[in-house]
């Protein structure tokens, strides 16, 4: 009877362990991705780049930035992509309800009047 509640004890703390180990673990791996989506997550009045689905019609990501309140920055050699801009600080959230698939920051370089580097 001690050998077995004895066990049983080892068994419970093994398996509390297990439990923490997997959950820093976890923390580990998603503390990245987290503060990787929050640098990302763009910002009101700067532009971004608004992706909507590839199988619309070529207008729909400039369908959804006007819905959104936006307005166009420029357009991008995919049908699927803009660059808009909007000082509504919820714009990003209209974006996504809208039926944006993703929103970020627009690189630099998508910009108009933005040079090359050789």
């Amino acid at each position: 009877m001690i050998i077995t509640a004895q066990s049983s004890k080892l068994a419970a703390r093994d398996h509390r362990a297990g439990q923490v180990s997997r959950r820093a673990i976890a923390l580990v791996l998603l503390a990245p991705l987290l503060i990787l989506a929050i640098g990302l997550w763009p910002r009101a009045g700067r532009a971004m780049a608004v992706v909507v689905s590839p199988f619309g019609e070529p207008a729909k990501a400039a369908e959804v930035v006007a819905r959104a309140g936006g307005v166009l920055v420029a357009a991008s050699s995919f049908d699927n992509l803009v660059i808009a801009r909007s000082n509504e600080p919820d714009f990003v959230t209209k974006l996504y309800a809208d039926g944006a698939w993703l929103v970020f920051d627009a690189p630099a370089g998508c910009l108009p009047g933005a040079k090359k580097q050789n």
